[in-house]
C-alpha cells in the first residue's frame, strides 16, 4: 500500500545516506547506530515500528551498487551525493546532469537567469554544508519547466574523509509546495477568524451605532488586503444606494452623499439577487462593469455582498470588494464573511438591546469560531496530548529502570510489585524472581525481625531511612542503606523504597579507624621512646656514667628521627590522598641514581652488591620520588637481613614490553604468602618482626603509589627464610 512504500522509500533513502557517512562495521546487527549523527536517523527511528528494519538491512546492505542505484532510482524524492571539491553530482536518482562549480561567481551558461539564480542558490547551500561540517536544512523555491513555482525542503549532510575533511555532500529533498500552500490558506482564515473576533469585541464594546461599524470594519479591513468594505442602506423607491460607512485605503470614514444608480442593467447582475436575500459572488469582474463608478475607483476586479431583508424588501447591504486580479473566495471565507454581516446588522437591529446582543455574538463567535477551530486541530491536539503523554511515560520508565540507585514497589504486606535493573544487580536475583515474593527474601532472619519496629514506624511516620544489610542470592551480606516512604494511590498504600551499596562506605570508615589506631599507635612509641630515655636523664644524671648518658642522648635522637620519617610518611600519604603529588619529570640516568644510592648507605653497611645493565636508556621520570622509592627498598632489605648476608641491586630493559625494571634482593627472613597479600597496606609489617625491627610501616605503600603515579608496577618474590626481591618497572613512553 502507499503508506508502506512512502515509509520504506524514505528509511531506505535515510539508510543509504547513513551508510555513506559511515562505515558499515558501525552499525549493530540490530540496525541501531552507534551514534546519532547524521540527524536523518531520528526520522528513521520514528518509522522503525513500521518497518522490518533487521530484515531490511540483511536484504539490501550487503547487496552490490547496482541495487543501491535501483532503490535510488525507486526514490519518490529527489537524492543526490555531491563532490564536495568540484561540486559535480556523483550519484542521483533523476535525470538531472547539472553540473555546479565551486567559484559561485562563474556559475554561467546558456540557462535562463531564474534557472542561474536557482543553481547558485543551490550551489551556496552546498558549500555551507561543506564549510560548516554540518547537516543543514533550507527551504527553496524552484520554478518548473511549464513555469509552476514548487518549493522543496532541502537537506544537506557532510560525509567526511579519513582526515575529518568534508568530501562529499548527500542532499535529500521533499516536495512541500502543497503543504506550503495549505499553510497560506490557514494563515489567512485565521487572519480573517481574528478580524471576525476583533471586529465583534468592538461592536460588543461601542456605545454608539457609528462607533461600532466603524471600528467593526477596521478589523475586517485589516484582514482583507487590498480592497474595500462599504456597509450601504438601500432605498427601494428611488434605487438610491447611500452609502454609509466606508473602508477605504486603511480608513474607515462616515458617508453622508447618496449615490445614484446610473445604469441598472449593468448592476442587474449583483444588485437584482441582493433584492431577493441572496448572497452575491463575483469572483470575476467584466471591464464593462468596472465602468461604472462604483468599481472604477475601486479598481475593483471581485466582490462579495450580504443583504439585510426586511419585511421581505432589501434594506441594508454589506460588500466586500477586493483588487486582487486572481482571487477566489473559497467556502471559509464566505461563511466568515457572512457571520461578519450577520453581526453588523444585527448591531444596527438591536442597539437598543446591547446587554443581549453581546450575549448572544460572544455565544455565537464562541460556539461557531471556537468549535470550527477546535475540529480543525482536533486530531493534532490528540496526536500532540497523546505524543506527550508517552514521552512523559517513557521519561518515568527510564528514570525508574535505570537509576543508579536500586528501586522496590511493595504492598503493605510486603510483596514485591515491580523493581529495577539496580535492584537485580544489588541483590542479585532476576526481575521475575523479585516480582511477587516477599521482602522478607533480602534479609537474613534476625535483621528482618529487628526491621519490624522500622516497618512499623514507617506506617506511623510515612517516611524511613536506615543502614542495614542485605542477604544476596549467592550467600555473600552487603551493607545498604535503605530509604523508604508511603505512598497512597487509588488501590490503596503502596511502599516505595531506594537501596544504595554503602560497602565502599563501610570499608572507607573501617580503613579510617584503622588509620587513626595506628596513627596513634605509631606516634606514641617514639614519643614514649624518647621521653622515657629524657626522664632517666633528668631523674639519674648524677649516677649515670658518660657512655650512659651518651647512649641515652642518642635514644631520644633516634626517636625523634623516627618520629620525625613518620610525620614525613604522614604527610607523603596525604599528598597521594589528596591527588596532590605532581610529578616533576626530566630525562634522567636510572643506573647513576641507583649507583648514588647505594653509595649512601655503602659507608654504614658496606654489603650491597651492585649489578647494572650496560647501556640503559636514559628516559623520564621524577628524580625524587624514584630516589625515595630506592631508598625504602634498600632500607627494608638491610634491616630485615643479618649482619653476614649482603643486598643486591640490578637493573635491565625489557624490549617486548618497553620497560625498564631495576631489583633490590636480601638474604633475610622472608616474607609468608599470607603476609605478602598484605605487604603493601598501610601500617602494615611483617608481625614476626615488628617489635624488634623499627619501622613507620607506611614505607612500601608509599613506594608503591609513587611507583604507579609513573604508569609503573612493583613486584615481590619472597620465600620464608630465604630472602626477598621486590622488582621496579617503569615504562620509558608512559607521560
Amino acid at each position: 500500500d502507499v503508506a508502506t512504500y512512502t515509509n520504506f522509500t524514505r528509511y531506505t533513502a535515510g539508510l543509504i545516506a547513513f551508510c555513506m557517512a559511515k562505515p558499515l562495521d558501525e552499525i549493530s546487527a540490530q540496525g541501531q547506530p552507534q551514534d546519532t549523527t547524521p540527524p536523518v536517523l531520528q526520522e528513521l527511528t520514528a518509522l522503525r515500528s513500521q518497518i522490518d528494519f533487521s530484515a531490511l538491512q540483511r536484504q539490501y546492505l550487503n547487496r552490490s551498487q547496482s541495487l543501491i542505484a535501483g532503490v535510488l532510482q525507486a526514490l519518490s524524492h529527489p537524492f543526490y551525493v555531491i563532490d564536495a571539491e568540484s561540486l559535480e553530482i556523483i550519484v542521483s536518482n533523476t535525470a538531472d546532469d547539472v553540473r555546479l562549480y565551486a567559484d559561485i561567481g562563474n556559475v554561467t551558461g546558456t540557462r535562463p537567469e531564474r534557472e542561474m539564480g536557482e543553481l547558485k542558490a543551490f550551489a551556496q547551500f552546498i558549500l555551507q554544508v561543506k564549510e560548516t561540517g554540518k547537516p543543514l536544512s533550507r527551504e527553496q523555491a524552484f520554478q518548473q519547466a511549464d513555469g509552476v513555482q514548487m518549493i522543496l525542503d532541502v537537506h544537506g549532510y557532510p560525509v567526511f574523509d579519513e582526515f575529518q575533511k568534508v568530501k562529499q555532500v548527500i542532499i535529500y529533498s521533499w516536495d512541500i509546495t502543497d503543504r506550503k500552500l495549505l499553510e497560506e490558506e490557514r494563515e489567512k482564515t485565521f487572519r480573517l477568524q481574528l478580524a471576525l473576533s476583533q471586529a465583534v469585541t468592538h461592536l460588543m464594546q461601542s456605545l454608539t451605532l457609528q462607533d461600532g461599524i466603524l471600528d467593526a470594519l477596521n478589523a475586517l479591513g485589516s484582514a482583507m488586503g487590498k480592497g474595500q468594505i462599504y456597509f450601504c442602506d438601500y432605498i427601494p423607491s428611488s434605487d438610491d444606494i447611500l452609502r454609509v460607512y466606508a473602508w477605504e485605503n486603511g480608513v474607515s470614514s462616515a458617508l453622508t452623499n447618496e449615490h445614484q444608480v446610473d445604469e441598472p442593467q449593468q448592476m442587474k447582475n449583483w444588485l437584482a439577487p441582493l433584492k431577493s436575500g441572496q448572497t452575491v459572488i463575483l469572483n470575476k469582474i467584466s471591464k464593462t462593469m468596472r465602468k461604472d463608478s462604483w468599481f472604477e475607483k475601486a479598481n475593483t476586479h471581485s466582490l462579495v455582498a450580504f443583504p439585510q431583508l426586511q419585511s421581505g424588501t432589501l434594506n441594508s447591504f454589506l460588500i466586500f470588494l477586493s483588487e486582487e486580479t486572481n482571487r477566489n473566495w473559497d467556502q471559509t471565507e464566505i461563511e466568515l464573511l457572512r457571520i461578519a454581516a450577520s453581526n453588523l446588522f444585527n448591531f444596527r437591529s438591536k442597539m437598543q438591546t446591547l446587554e443581549a446582543l453581546r450575549l448572544e455574538i460572544n455565544e455565537r463567535i464562541r460556539l461557531e469560531v471556537e468549535l470550527r477551530q477546535y475540529n480543525e486541530n482536533l486530531e493534532g491536539i490528540i496526536a500532540r496530548r497523546t505524543e506527550k503523554i508517552k514521552a512523559s511515560e517513557k521519561r518515568y520508565a527510564d528514570l525508574f529502570n535505570f537509576a543508579m540507585d536500586a528501586i522496590l514497589v511493595m504492598n503493605e504486606d510486603g510483596i514485591i510489585l515491580s523493581c529495577n535493573l539496580a535492584a537485580e544487580l544489588l541483590t542479585g536475583y532476576p526481575k521475575t524472581e523479585l516480582e511477587g515474593c516477599s521482602i522478607e527474601r533480602l534479609f537474613s532472619e534476625k535483621i528482618f525481625n529487628d526491621l519490624n519496629s522500622a516497618i512499623n514506624r514507617l506506617f506511623t511516620t510515612g517516611s524511613l531511612s536506615l543502614d542495614t544489610t542485605f542477604s544476596q542470592k549467592s550467600g555473600d551480606i552487603l551493607p545498604v542503606e535503605i530509604t523508604a516512604r508511603l505512598i497512597e494511590t487509588d488501590e490503596g498504600k503502596l511502599i516505595q523504597a531506594f537501596a544504595r551499596d554503602i560497602s565502599e562506605r563501610k570499608l572507607s570508615e573501617r580503613v579510617k579507624d584503622q588509620f587513626l589506631s595506628n596513627v596513634s599507635h605509631e606516634l606514641r612509641s617514639p614519643i614514649t621512646s624518647f621521653l622515657s630515655s629524657a626522664q632517666i636523664l633528668k631523674y639519674y644524671w648524677s649516677r649515670l656514667d658518660e657512655e650512659q648518658k651518651q647512649k641515652k642522648i642518642d635514644e631520644i635522637i633516634q626517636g625523634g628521627k623516627n618520629f620525625e620519617a613518620l610525620v614525613e610518611d604522614l604527610l607523603a600519604l596525604s599528598r597521594i590522598d589528596k591527588k596532590d603529588v605532581k610529578l616533576q619529570r626530566n630525562i634522567h640516568d636510572l643506573n647513576l641514581l641507583l649507583s648514588d644510592a647505594s653509595e649512601l648507605v655503602v659507608g654504614d653497611h658496606g654489603r650491597i652488591l651492585v649489578s647494572l645493565a650496560d647501556n640503559l636508556p636514559k628516559f623520564s621520570f621524577d628524580q625524587q620520588l624514584i630516589r625515595d622509592v630506592v631508598g625504602n627498598l634498600l632500607d627494608n632489605a638491610l634491616k630485615f637481613s643479618s649482619d653476614d648476608k649482603s643486598v643486591e641491586v640490578s637493573s635491565g630493559f625489557d624490549a617486548r614490553d618497553g620497560r625498564i625494571w631495576f631489583a633490590v634482593r636480601d638474604q633475610g627472613i622472608g616474607i609468608s604468602l599470607e603476609n605478602k597479600r598484605k605487604i603493601f597496606d598501610r601500617f602494615y609489617r611483617v608481625e614476626t618482626a615488628s617489635h624488634s625491627i623499627p619501622g613507620t610501616g607506611l614505607g612500601l605503600s608509599i613506594a608503591k603509589k609513587y611507583v604507579e603515579l609513573h604508569g609503573g608496577e612493583i613486584v615481590v618474590d619472597s620465600e620464608l627464610g630465604k630472602g626477598t626481591c621486590f622488582t621496579v618497572y617503569l615504562p620509558i613512553g608512559h607521560d
